[in-house]
C-alpha cells in the first residue's frame, strides 16, 4: 500500500483540508486550488501546491509517496 509522506507540501496540505472539511480539491498547473468546504467551491489563498510548470506539478505528486 502507497501512502503520502506527512512532511511533504502535498501531505501536509491533505492534512490541512481534513482538517477544514474539505471534500474536492481542483488543481491546474499555474492557478491557486480550488476547494470544496461544506459543499461551496472557493479558492484556496494558500500557494502551498502552486506548480507554475507540469513538470513541477508530476514531481508534487510522483516523488511524494512511499512504499509500506
Amino acid at each position: 500500500m502507497e501512502t503520502i509522506k506527512e512532511s511533504s507540501r502535498l501531505g501536509t496540505f491533505l492534512k490541512w483540508c481534513v482538517s477544514q472539511e474539505v471534500s474536492d480539491i481542483h488543481l491546474q498547473v499555474g492557478k491557486e486550488p480550488w476547494l470544496r468546504i461544506h459543499g461551496k467551491l472557493q479558492k484556496s489563498h494558500d500557494s502551498m501546491l502552486l506548480c507554475s510548470t507540469n513538470m513541477e506539478f508530476f514531481s508534487l505528486f510522483a516523488d511524494q509517496f512511499s512504499r509500506d
